[in-house]
């Protein structure tokens, strides 16, 4: 609710810059943040995001008003569905697509990459490869994360279950072309590419790559989905 007992939707008015022609929202002293508001940034060291309170933003630590917390005893994560978190038993279920007949996974406005949403591009210029972190992506200087196994003392990399292939993550069974002689993978009708599987491409723009999951080869499913993926 804004203002008048509705919401800016239905009518509320909300105040816009005094700069000439400038339609943003007054952040303070009757300005948008282009034209000279001021905003705390986060104190955390190389963070540029708006305070929340106490200082911080979200990401470092900064609690948002009315967060409700998992009712699993000694648990503070963020109640997903039925009052507990995903690691406690919420389903996170994913939107998908509205566009007719597509099953990807929606970016933002309700639509995925291939049907219409934007995506944030590395602000490097001349560069369009999709943002990591801190505006950048891992050309211009973006660190991924990568996850190691949870066994202690080793540095491997995390496969399923938090651990790694040696400290008893599962590996799936690889299923080889049935035309005679060929140990290829299976891709489609039990054969392989090269005696006969047709395959779609990744949907992503320029990418040659066979699409894995949601109309997308794994790289760009998972840069669609926000998630760090290896260089």
């Amino acid at each position: 609710m804004q203002n008048g007992g509705v919401c800016i939707k239905h009518g509320a008015k909300v105040k816009t810059c005094k700069h000439d022609g400038c339609t943003n929202n007054i952040i303070n002293r009757g300005v948008c943040i282009k034209h000279g508001a001021k905003v705390r940034t986060c104190s955390y060291e190389g963070c540029t995001n708006i305070v929340i309170n106490g200082g911080v933003c979200i990401k470092h630590g900064a609690k948002k008003k009315n967060r409700k917390t998992c009712s699993h005893n000694g648990c503070s994560n963020q109640v997903k569905s039925d009052g507990v978190c995903v690691k406690h038993g919420a389903k996170n279920v994913k939107r998908t697509c509205k566009h007719d007949g597509c099953t990807n996974n929606v970016i933002s406005g309700g639509v995925c990459v291939k049907h219409g949403a934007k995506v944030k591009t590395c602000k490097h210029d001349g560069c369009t490869n999709n943002v990591i972190n801190r505006g950048v992506c891992t050309k211009h200087g973006a660190k991924r994360v990568r996850k190691t196994c949870k066994h202690e003392g080793c540095t491997n990399n995390a496969q399923n279950g938090g651990v790694c292939i040696k400290h008893g993550a599962a590996v799936k069974k690889r299923k080889t072309c049935k035309h005679e002689g060929c140990t290829s993978n299976v891709v489609k009708d039990g054969v392989c590419v090269k005696h006969g599987a047709k395959m779609k491409t990744c949907s992503h723009s320029g990418c040659t790559n066979i699409a894995k999951k949601g109309g997308f080869c794994r790289r760009h499913y998972k840069l669609s989905n926000g998630e760090s993926v290896a260089v």
